[in-house]
């Protein structure tokens, strides 16, 4: 065995490396902000790279155990009574 650490393997973003010119990304965090999210952007950004769906938060800095990264009011979410599919469950009662 080897006294050396291991590097990570993981790929460390700059905090200057960032999605703005991607729209669809920057409407979302508009959106967010619309909507009263906190989103702790000195930690974590939003991008579309190196997700594995359409939208990911990446880490851009240590995170402490327990450390709230983002908090989402209930308004925000999204479910049939926040969307404009409500109009068509309530024709459908």
């Amino acid at each position: 065995m080897s006294d050396k650490k291991e590097e990570s393997s993981v790929k460390r973003l700059k905090r200057d490396e960032h999605d703005e010119t991607d729209l669809d990304v920057k409407e979302f965090i508009e959106w967010c902000n619309k909507m009263t999210m906190f989103i702790d952007f000195n930690k974590v950004k939003i991008t579309r790279n190196s997700t594995s769906h359409h939208f990911g938060m990446i880490a851009v800095a240590d995170i402490n155990k327990d450390e709230i990264l983002a908090k989402i009011p209930k308004k925000s979410i999204l479910e049939p009574n926040t969307t404009d599919i409500k109009e068509l469950l309530m024709k459908s009662i």
